[in-house]
C-alpha cells in the first residue's frame, strides 16, 4: 500500500508494547471495517499519515484562529478610532 511515490527505508526499531497493541488493534480494526489487511509497515505508515493530516489541519485551524483574533482587534480598533 505504497501510495505515496515516495523511497523506502529499511531499519529495525522496538516499540513499547502498548504502541505494538495499538498498532495490532488499529490493523485488526482497518480489516473488519474496510476489508482492507495491512502489513505492519502499511498500517504504521497509514497511522503515521493520518497523523500528519490532522495535525496540519489542526495548525491550519489554528493559525485561523489567531488570524481571525487579530481581525478583530484591528477592526475594533478601526471603529474606536471613528
Amino acid at each position: 500500500m505504497n501510495t505515496e511515490q515516495e523511497g523506502t527505508v529499511f531499519r529495525r526499531f522496538a516499540l513499547p508494547v502498548v504502541a505494538f497493541d495499538y498498532l495490532k488493534a488499529y490493523q485488526r480494526n482497518r480489516q473488519v471495517t474496510c476489508g482492507e489487511y495491512l502489513n505492519n509497515n502499511e498500517c504504521l505508515a497509514l497511522i503515521l499519515r493520518e497523523h500528519r493530516e490532522m495535525t496540519k489541519a489542526m495548525n491550519s485551524t489554528t493559525v485561523n484562529t489567531v488570524e481571525n483574533k487579530n481581525n478583530e482587534r484591528q477592526l475594533g480598533s478601526d471603529q474606536a478610532g471613528d
